[in-house]
């Protein structure tokens, strides 16, 4: 039933992917924030696909909708590090 896990190499990443994270505390760690994020992104994706005329609604940031920033001389010389 599981030759494919030695066989192939998608077999090897998936056995080596296991014992990491049955080892690891800190991959389960990595592995669960990623998937929360991941998991965030996706929702706001399917959001954003059911609701697109709340998208273009909002406000641009820093002022009235369709107003952009322009930029200043004094604003090219600053350097925020």
């Amino acid at each position: 039933m599981f030759k494919f896990i030695k066989k192939t190499p998608f077999g090897f990443a998936l056995t080596l992917t296991a014992i990491i994270l049955a080892v690891s505390p800190e991959a389960r760690e990595a592995t669960r924030k990623f998937a929360v994020k991941g998991s965030a992104a996706l929702m706001d994706l399917i959001e954003q696909i059911k609701n697109p005329q709340k998208i273009s609604q909002q406000p641009v940031a820093g002022g009235a909708a369709g107003e952009t920033e322009r930029p200043t001389p004094e604003s090219n010389l600053r350097m925020d590090y």
